[in-house]
């Protein structure tokens, strides 16, 4: 995925989604208009399920994702982590069709192209800057550079808890 920052109200003209070649890319806002007037993009490609892929002979990435909302044995997390008996393809379901499954964990998203699971960039909302509970993440935003390095009351800094303010998302 790709962060655009546009701060002073400055929006994402035509052309920047053309550089990002939007017509293949969706955009989500991750952080609405936040400290002066900054707002958060993040542009990802589509994640597309490999086709040629299959479990079994006629068991591809559309029967990974037909009734995803089975229980017991033959639940999507199952299907999901069946991996290719056929041509010495031994990709599991999970890195051959991600936009059908999603990742194990609720703390993970795709990041695709590649299809793979990676954590969640956020900033965590109760973070707060060591003996200031008024000063969270959103404070830390209007100058990273210098509040980055903060710590919470626990000794977590800034930029482990706010990787959206501090860019430093894994």
């Amino acid at each position: 995925c790709y962060t655009l920052k546009i701060t002073d109200g400055d929006y994402p003209s035509e052309q920047t989604w053309e550089l990002f070649n939007i017509e293949h890319f969706y955009r989500t806002v991750l952080e609405g208009v936040g400290g002066e007037g900054k707002v958060i993009y993040t542009v990802c490609p589509p994640c597309v399920d490999d086709a040629a892929w299959q479990y079994k002979v006629g068991k591809g990435c559309d029967w990974v994702a037909a009734d995803s909302g089975v229980t017991g044995p033959y639940s999507l997390s199952w299907r999901c982590s069946k991996a290719s008996t056929i041509d010495g393809d031994n990709r599991t379901a999970y890195e051959a069709c991600p936009a059908s499954c999603p990742c194990e964990s609720s703390e993970h998203e795709r990041s695709c192209p590649s299809g793979k699971c990676v954590a969640t960039c956020k900033d965590d909302s109760t973070w707060t800057k060591r003996n200031k509970p008024s000063k969270g993440c959103e404070w830390v935003s209007k100058q990273p550079e210098r509040r980055c390095n903060k710590k919470s009351d626990g000794g977590v800094k800034a930029r482990d808890a706010c990787q959206i303010a501090c860019d430093s998302c894994p």
